[in-house]
């Protein structure tokens, strides 16, 4: 138990470290900096953790809400820079693959797809939809 202890407070003061570092950063535009500091990010939140956040203190339990605001004008701003970047191509689709979240954004698209076809009413599942061209890229078929 003590371990699991040290493990949670470890934790705690990494995110908190990354919390104040991110806050103070002068852009959250992608470049060097920037991106390590979420690489960071999201190697200390991705696995499980026995984190209790409402066990915490207020400072500690008020960190998600800023930490998910920033995290959101991050993503805002690396969308927007690839999207600039893509946008100077002739076929940007043929280039999508250079967005490094890219196959994330294919995955979420397939179970969004899933779960409407699931669901829909009448159990017809919809032929077309707004990712459809850019997904079959991809290999997902509807």
């Amino acid at each position: 138990m003590e371990s699991q202890n040290k493990e949670v407070d470890a934790l705690v003061q990494k995110i908190t470290g990354l919390h104040a570092t991110i806050s103070k950063l002068p852009s959250l535009s992608p470049g060097p900096d920037v991106n390590a500091l979420f690489t960071d990010l999201v190697t200390a939140c991705v696995p499980a953790s026995p984190v209790d956040v409402t066990k915490l203190g207020p400072e500690a339990q008020k960190m998600p809400e800023g930490l998910i605001r920033l995290c959101s004008e991050a993503e805002g701003k690396l969308e927007a820079h690839y999207s600039d970047m893509l946008a100077a191509f002739d076929n940007p689709l043929d280039h999508l693959d250079m967005f490094p979240y890219y196959s994330n954004y294919i995955n979420l698209s397939k179970l969004e797809y899933e779960l409407l076809a699931r669901y829909v009413p009448g159990g017809i599942a919809p032929a077309r939809v707004a990712f459809k061209k850019p997904c079959l890229k991809q290999g997902l078929e509807m």
